[in-house]
């Protein structure tokens, strides 16, 4: 993905998106081709099991692996981390999600700001990886997905991406079947098989953003942490139509780049800036905080930044290729909501949040996924779940939230601050 232009702003920017969630800004490492070529024709069976691991799996895990362990779970590796805690080291794990889909947990989606929001005395955290980062990225499903971003870029917003595109996604990437993101069943499966290595029970749960779903499948696998927190929550179970309106609204407030820059070609961009990159920056801002939103104001016209603001929430690298993060992100967030619109048809114009979410509007079937609840009541205390949640959250609207969690009996703190952000894990009480 090319980043490269005003450092200040792309640190900036990156520091707003590290809890990422559904429809987040994906993370883009160069993304592992398949080891043998994959024909047009490959079949959603075979790029559901390819897997790129040989050897050590943690071999490649970067600057953080030291920390990284794996298991092997159905012939398929999967790679995680303990974290040491700076309290007691031999009772029950924190399980911390930081959100996505569509982070690298070895990568730029390392947790550092959460993990120090937990606070002294905190336990050992356990961390999942997701499990696009080292699956294999079949050639099929690479050029369905640059097929459809062809295609979005030139008709979005002035008319939908052709059904057929949005389908041969689905088909050619085999979405919904554990490759990319995860199923409850892989997830259940995989923090069992952790769970078994280490020896140790999961005690408090801390989730940013989607980390809501992700606690659905593991209270599902039989997990049942005594502390909850989430933060940012994505309302798995809700309305898709509600949510996507719910989102249309605050991208009501969000800066508009200027038309001018449509037809730009940056120096530091291969691509000229298409209609559709001005409203993809957008909703790439609901991401960030108020400062930078503030300073963005300053520069509709800065046809670099928009470029950066687009490519970043496509994952886009080389030319036209999307890093699979983004089918992390379809994989786990079209199953999580229910009542998807169909996909988009006949010439007229449309929503470019409709459009990017449409491959789940077009899928035939996906996966049942179980929305999370409370803890049981121990040692004589009511049991609770803390969420957090900010007025001016784009991603996932207050007005989504709030009645998404009262309606499971869950108090709500309202605080200020951006999507997933990390000082909320302090408006939460500690464990006891």
């Amino acid at each position: 993905m090319e980043l490269t232009g005003p450092r200040r702003w792309l640190l900036a920017l990156l520091a707003a998106t590290a809890a990422c969630t559904a429809c987040g800004a994906p993370d883009a490492p160069a993304p592992v081709r398949a080891a043998a070529s994959a024909s047009s024709t490959s079949s959603a069976a075979t790029a559901a099991s390819a897997v790129v691991v040989e050897g050590d799996p943690c071999a490649d895990a970067g600057r953080y692996g030291d920390l990284c362990r794996s298991v092997e779970v159905g012939g398929r590796p999967y790679r995680y981390a303990v974290v040491p805690g700076t309290g007691r080291h031999d009772g029950g794990l924190t399980l911390l999600d930081p959100g996505g889909p569509g982070a690298s947990l070895f990568g730029s989606g390392w947790p550092t700001d959460a993990l120090d929001g937990l606070g002294t005395g905190r336990s050992d955290v356990l961390l999942l990886e997701e499990p696009w980062v080292i699956a294999a990225y079949p050639d099929a499903c690479r050029g369905a997905v640059t097929d459809w971003y062809r295609a979005l870029r030139a008709d979005v917003p002035t008319r939908p991406v052709p059904t057929a595109r949005t389908s041969a996604v689905g088909r050619a990437c085999g979405l919904w079947s554990g490759r990319w993101g995860w199923t409850p069943a892989s997830y259940g499966a995989v923090l069992d098989a952790v769970l078994a290595r280490e020896g140790r029970p999961v005690e408090r749960f801390v989730g940013f953003s989607f980390g809501s779903t992700r606690l659905g499948y593991a209270q599902a696998a039989g997990v049942a942490p005594s502390s909850i927190a989430l933060l940012s929550p994505f309302p798995t179970g809700a309305d898709a139509g509600g949510w996507l309106a719910a989102r249309e609204q605050q991208l009501a407030g969000m800066p508009e780049p200027a038309a001018s820059v449509v037809g730009e070609q940056p120096a530091s961009r291969s691509l000229e800036l298409a209609a559709a990159d001005l409203a993809a920056a957008r909703v790439q801002l609901q991401y960030g905080d108020p400062g930078v939103l503030d300073e963005v104001r300053t520069r509709r016209g800065d046809a670099a930044l928009v470029g950066q603001l687009s490519d970043m929430l496509f994952g886009r690298y080389d030319v036209d290729e999307l890093s699979p993060a983004l089918l992390a992100l379809w994989d786990e967030t079209c199953p999580a909501l229910t009542g998807w619109p169909a996909a988009p048809t006949g010439d007229r114009p449309v929503s470019f949040l409709q459009e990017f979410t449409a491959v789940c509007g077009a899928a035939p079937t996906r996966p049942v996924v179980p929305a999370p609840t409370s803890p049981p009541a121990t040692s004589g205390r009511a049991p609770g779940v803390c969420v957090v949640t900010s007025p001016t959250d784009g991603v996932v609207p207050r007005s989504v939230v709030v009645p998404w969690a009262r309606a499971r009996g869950w108090s709500v703190v309202l605080a200020t601050g951006r999507h997933g952000d990390p000082a909320f894990v302090g408006r939460c009480p500690a464990p006891g």
